[in-house]
């Protein structure tokens, strides 16, 4: 039997995937939840289905927008898509 390490892409027993609009709406509120541009809407997307210890690293170099702001972010639109927590 093969385990999935991460997150993945599944979400809650017996929740359904999300459409693409419901997709987009989560993002877009998880994007003003942490306070970040719209510009960063593709590194939410990018990580929304990636497991956190693959990306989710502070360098405590002062980066705008630091990673954590992404995994708050993130962990909204996860929360509104019905997705574990991070």
């Amino acid at each position: 039997m093969q385990v999935a390490r991460g997150l993945g892409r599944g979400t809650r027993p017996g929740v359904s995937d999300p459409s693409a609009d419901e997709r987009s709406r989560a993002i877009e509120e998880g994007l003003c939840f942490a306070g970040l541009r719209e510009s960063q809407r593709g590194l939410v997307e990018r990580y929304l289905d990636e497991h956190p210890d693959d990306w989710m690293n502070c360098c405590g170099s002062s980066c705008d927008p630091c990673v954590l702001t992404i995994g708050h972010a993130v962990a909204k639109a996860r929360q509104l898509l019905g997705k574990p927590p991070l």
